[in-house]
């Protein structure tokens, strides 16, 4: 896996084809404004990570019947990411609702069958799941978690928009190296959480920070 293939591409035939004129691009269709606004709410709560409040307004939107396919895959996703992420925060022992949530990011994933059809709601439900097995409270569970980690980075690592594609890359590869309210005294590997070498050079190669450049090289 190389950082980035397809941004680079993109580059090198952006400037070669200077001049010849783009194919016509079709207007994407009107969300309705009641959504959007639902949306925008929706993923403040998110940022702010009130998980059961976000989880609401997905939820609302989960009945709603005019959106576009790509949009209702991204409501189906947020809705089951929000609730386990919730869910999660409760600490309830009760694990129908996690395991409902889990369920239905498998079932996005399984839906999506052919290559070219991996979008980003695609990534996220990969990271999501990765999340699910890895960043519990007393549930780190490696073998499970990065498989759905390395198929996130290498979608983010071939995505158009470098930027995020380099912000979210690196939050991947730090949380692999370090779940959240990880304890003193569990150090990097404790799960056997060891994340491929080619990995860790993308993550070098793409930090831009000091500290980020610091922490790559320890992880190598």
């Amino acid at each position: 896996m190389k950082w980035p293939a397809i941004p680079l591409l993109a580059l090198l035939f952006g400037s070669s084809l200077a001049g010849v004129p783009a194919a016509p691009v079709e207007p994407a269709p009107r969300l309705p404004d009641e959504y959007l606004r639902l949306k925008t709410e929706a993923e403040k709560f998110y940022a702010e990570k009130s998980y059961a409040k976000a989880h609401e307004l997905y939820a609302r939107a989960m009945v709603m019947s005019n959106l576009t396919t790509n949009e209702a895959r991204w409501v189906f996703f947020r809705h089951a990411d929000t609730q386990w992420r919730g869910e999660a925060a409760s600490q309830r022992a009760d694990t129908t609702r996690l395991d409902q949530a889990r369920e239905a990011l498998e079932q996005l994933l399984r839906e999506t069958k052919r290559v070219e059809d991996r979008d980003q709601t695609w990534a996220e439900a990969q990271e999501s799941l990765g999340d699910f097995w890895w960043t519990r409270r007393g549930q780190q569970n490696w073998g499970a978690a990065w498989p759905c980690y390395q198929q996130a980075l290498d979608w983010w690592a071939g995505a158009r928009d470098i930027e995020l594609a380099r912000e979210r890359y690196l939050a991947i590869v730090w949380r692999c190296a370090q779940p959240p309210g990880m304890a003193r005294g569990f150090g990097y590997g404790y799960w056997g959480n060891q994340i491929p070498i080619g990995v860790l050079d993308n993550a070098l190669k793409i930090a831009r920070t000091d500290n980020e450049q610091a922490r790559a090289h320890y992880l190598l």
